[in-house]
């Protein structure tokens, strides 16, 4: 293994902010192409697998579960954030950071997963599109959330 010089403190925290970026972009990217699938299919004559009158309810429960999904994540991943000791080094902060974001991120997730589940089953490509957005949007505030975290850490007097 090549050795490497070690990172400041401050350089660690800052090499990881740049990364999350590109990361957030990838991770939004995906929720989208869940939706360009869903298009493509429907473009192609995909049917749904089920009608009736369960429809509704069912699609009501998926948005239901998928909004709840990307609201609860949230306060979960603000609760990582607390775990962490006052006086933290730059290692213990970067994991806490990554943990938070990536719990964030996996609950959020659930929205667009639900809307694809109701695509595959009904058909129905609205549900899918609001809840691409609702976790995108909810990933973009994770993201929010885990800069802040770093720039408060960096401001913090060593």
């Amino acid at each position: 293994m090549p050795y490497q010089p070690s990172q400041s403190a401050t350089a660690k925290p800052a090499a990881f902010r740049q990364r999350l970026a590109p990361v957030t972009a990838a991770l939004i990217s995906a929720q989208f192409l869940y939706a360009a699938l869903a298009l493509w299919l429907q473009e192609h004559g995909y049917k749904a697998m089920a009608h009736g009158l369960t429809e509704r309810t069912f699609i009501i429960a998926a948005l239901t579960v998928g909004v709840l999904a990307a609201i609860i994540s949230f306060p979960v991943a603000a609760a990582r954030i607390r775990q962490q000791p006052a006086q933290a080094d730059s290692a213990s902060v970067l994991k806490v950071v990554q943990k938070q974001f990536f719990i964030g991120f996996a609950l959020s997730e659930v929205a667009s997963l639900a809307g694809l589940f109701v695509f595959f089953v009904f058909a129905d490509l609205r549900p899918l599109l609001v809840l691409v957005f609702v976790a995108s949007a909810a990933i973009l505030g994770h993201y929010s959330r885990a800069r802040k975290t770093l720039d408060d850490f960096e401001r913090m007097p060593s």
